[in-house]
């Protein structure tokens, strides 16, 4: 329906003045003043934490160096988003760390007995992937060969190791509910030979290890989504390859710029070996499979991502860190561009119509140099900033920038589909320098293939002295949940209508006790949206970790939680909510620099983005709209000239005097002041957050009640029937875990204009993993009678003991087992 007016949110003006203590003080309300009622019990308060800083970047970030900070303001305005806390969590003198009696060891086989497990998602796999023929798309909606819908509840995993191993892996994914991979890194993280001085050299292991990958996935109906073409941060330029103006005399006296960012859209010698490298490794026969079906012919293979984390619009694009002769290249094409466009019957030559046109933009550069001719290039954080002389300058910048970067990706589109592949082209996935000026520009781009993707993360605070993908002794972090500031979470999509959506990579990154939140939240949301490819980042080519890594998904609080949450999504238990917000923009308005009034969280990962790049406003350019409109049902936007759709339930479901945000469905409720979230469908009932806070959790077919201090509780039915008529239903608790041994001590931390108590590790641990015990009773509403058996799984999902509950009245009380995430119900009719 068409906005009235009343649902929009109005920013006020300034920003929000927050008075940030150190716990245990009180929260304190949005523009400062006295404490208010926070909800929490004693030594439970939370910490307001609402950076606000200026977008820039440099790239040692990239090269994992600095002092590393989180997620910061997720592409909201200042007002949009002064009402979300966030809180710390939890206190030192409260956090679970040491070894003692309230942890229990989690030790999983390695390969353990299929037949035994009494929960089994495999069934909802095909039985072998691609058996049907090709993953499709129709609009915004994906379908088998077989014209099923599908969703893909997905993990990124590597595929580096010997056949056997990932088949075992692929297997015990299927049992646990994933139907999609996505291979990335393992070898290398990029068709190109390192190894070799020549330019159109393919790294063979690379090729191999994507063969295995998918015969590996295939069998046990897993599709693939192949991320190995091109990882630019891989990439570091060697005389030898005949790039024009990278010498050895250049490399050696500016060893810091010898990643190419950007470069491949706009040099034609690295375009045209990344042409051969990707038809290459799409064409190569398959030798471990029995008809050896190249990548390229192979149904199994749901999606090819072109480029991964590259583009024209993020910081990384700075034409200045490449040696003069590729600024003249580029230059060139810009001059040539602006030529074609602005010619007009009387201009003599492109030089004259070039110099009118640079009359008009009066923003001459030093390197424009019309003899030559070329005219030079703004950098992103350039492109984004706040000036008004070089307005049209940058418009023309941005358009032909990206009419550059589509045209690279219809190119090498054309080329996959040549090769005969019939699957799903994710072009890319990567950030813009302002989301709200550019992403949908960005995004514009991709509309040569199938998807639109992207990664986000929810990251806590962490800071080391070198960022890795290892958590380490004397690393320091804040812990924080996304319950106390949703409008943060990686969850809220805002998505291209006509179009599928994906984040290839998301993730709560680690270290965060409270990242036990985020399987649950995300099947939940993403559900509600009707989102299609989550991608959870990452596994290895184990099944579970083996010690703290950022981006652990192999733990209890995370693969733990899978198989609930896979099968809710993938079943589409949340119902799939209404378009509450559907925005027109056209690409015109874009290259004019006018923002967005909406956009999702920017969602960086803080092991490579600090919070200065991280922060940037939303667009106010026609009135911000509120992000919290996300978890209420669809964001859309699209690229015509049309007056924006907004419902007015947006005023209604959004409840920030009580802190409360209310799914268009009904079926979500996120409580930011309470610091928790619930479900209430007819086959999937739960909880996640501050439990023990919470009290008595009261759902229509269920109630949950918890001793544990932050926790997801969930109920869901495994025949597919109301969970009040279930014969079948798991149980499945989420609690906060850790390695064996893993120690912090409280640290006091400068951050963000606050002092902090935080954590500082003083031993990171090992295996086995450890989970907090269990303290909750779950009551089936009018189910007395009618439970025959409650059995506690171990880790494989195997029977490990008989759970006593007892009939209360016309209800069926169980206490829940303290060591166990999952209890098998067998009921009567």
């Amino acid at each position: 329906m068409k906005s009235n007016g009343s649902a929009r949110f109005e920013a006020a003006r300034g920003p929000p003045r927050i008075s940030i203590r150190p716990p245990p003080l009180p929260m304190l309300p949005p523009g400062g003043g006295s404490s208010r009622k926070s909800g929490f019990p004693s030594g439970e308060n939370p910490v307001v934490w609402l950076p606000m800083h200026a977008p820039r970047f440099r790239l040692r970030h990239l090269a994992r160096l600095a002092f590393f900070l989180p997620l910061a303001v997720a592409a909201q305005t200042p007002a949009a988003d002064s009402a979300l806390r966030f809180y710390a969590w939890p206190p030192p003198a409260d956090h679970p760390h040491a070894n003692g009696p309230d942890f229990w060891d989690w030790r999983p086989e390695a390969a353990p007995s299929e037949a035994a497990s009494l929960v089994d998602l495999r069934h909802l796999n095909e039985e072998v992937a691609g058996q049907h023929g090709w993953v499709t798309r129709r609009g915004d909606k994906l379908f088998l060969g077989d014209g099923r819908p599908v969703r893909f509840w997905a993990v990124n995993t590597t595929g580096n190791a010997p056949l056997p191993e990932l088949t075992r892996l692929a297997r015990e994914l299927a049992r646990r509910g994933v139907n999609l991979v996505r291979i990335h890194g393992g070898a290398r993280k990029s068709l190109l030979d390192f190894r070799s001085d020549r330019l159109d050299a393919v790294n063979p292991a690379v090729v191999d290890q994507m063969h295995r990958a998918v015969v590996a996935a295939r069998a046990a109906g897993v599709y693939t989504f192949v991320s190995n073409s091109f990882f630019i941060i891989e990439l570091k330029v060697k005389a030898s390859y005949g790039l024009e103006g990278y010498t050895q005399a250049w490399l050696d006296a500016h060893p810091g710029q010898q990643v190419p960012f950007g470069l491949v859209f706009l040099n034609d010698r690295l375009r045209a070996a990344f042409k051969g490298w990707l038809r290459e490794f799409v064409t190569a026969p398959n030798p471990y499979d029995p008809r050896r079906t190249p990548l390229g012919r192979d149904p199994s293979v749901a999606v090819i991502e072109i480029l991964n984390e590259d583009n024209l619009f993020f910081y990384t694009f700075k034409p200045e860190t490449w040696p003069a002769e590729q600024r003249a290249l580029a230059g060139r094409k810009f001059f040539d561009w602006v030529a074609r466009k602005h010619r007009q019957p009387g201009d003599p030559d492109p030089a004259a119509t070039v110099r009118r046109v640079l009359a008009a933009w009066d923003s001459p550069l030093p390197e424009d140099d019309l003899a030559r001719p070329s005219l030079a290039l703004v950098n992103a954080g350039g492109m984004v900033a706040a000036s008004t002389r070089n307005a049209r300058r940058l418009a023309d910048q941005i358009e032909f920038l990206g009419e550059v970067q589509r045209g690279f990706h219809a190119e090498m589109t054309a080329l996959l589909r040549d090769s005969g592949f019939g699957g799903l082209v994710s072009p890319s996935n990567w950030h813009t320098a302002a989301p709200a000026v550019l992403l949908d520009l960005e995004h514009d781009t991709y509309r040569p293939g199938d998807i639109i993707d992207r990664h986000a993360y929810f990251a806590p605070a962490i800071a080391r002295e070198k960022v890795k993908h290892r958590i380490g002794v004397g690393d320091t972090f804040l812990g924080f949940s996304v319950l106390a500031r949703p409008a943060a979470s990686p969850t809220n999509v805002r998505q291209m209508a006509d179009f599928p959506g994906a984040l290839s990579e998301f993730a709560w990154v680690n270290y965060n006790a409270a990242g036990v939140e985020g399987p649950l939240l995300a099947a939940a949301y993403f559900s509600l949206v009707d989102f299609d490819v989550p991608v959870w980042f990452a596994l290895g080519t184990k099944l579970w970790h083996d010690q703290l890594a950022k981006w652990a998904t192999g733990r209890p609080s995370v693969l733990g939680q899978f198989p609930g949450a896979a099968l809710l999504f993938r079943r589409g238990d949340v119902a799939e909510a209404p378009v509450v917000v559907r925005e027109g923009r056209t690409l015109a308005s874009v290259y004019r620099r006018e923002p967005a009034r909406l956009m999702p969280p920017r969602g960086f990962d803080s092991t490579r983005d600090d919070a200065a790049t991280a922060a940037g406003p939303a667009g106010a350019g026609r009135g911000a709209l509120d992000p919290l409109a996300m978890m209420v049902g669809k964001v859309q936007h699209t690229y015509a000239d049309d007056a924006d759709e907004i419902s007015p339930r947006l005023a209604e479901l959004i409840d920030r005097k009580n802190g409360r945000v209310t799914s268009a469905t009904g079926e979500l409720v996120t409580d930011w002041h309470r610091g928790l979230a619930t479900i209430d469908s007819p086959r999937s009932q739960g909880a996640a957050g501050f439990l023990r806070s919470a009290g008595r959790i009261e759902l229509r077919d269920l109630a949950f009640e918890s001793r544990n201090r932050f926790g997801t509780l969930l109920a869901i039915a495994l025949d597919d029937r109301p969970l009040a008529q279930s014969q079948r239903i798991l149980l499945q608790v989420g609690a906060v875990d850790r390695p064996a041994g893993f120690a912090t001590e409280p640290v006091k931390l400068a951050w963000q204009g606050g002092d902090y108590t935080g954590h500082r590790i003083v031993a990171t641990g090992g295996l086995p993993w450890q989970v907090e015990r269990i303290q909750a009773t779950v009551t089936l509403k009018s189910a007395a009678g009618r439970v025959l058996s409650a059995t506690a799984l171990d880790e494989n999902l195997r029977a490990r003991a008989a759970v006593a509950g007892a009939d209360r009245g016309t209800d069926y009380v169980l206490p829940l087992p303290p060591d166990s995430l999952h209890v098998l119900l067998q009921l009567r009719p």
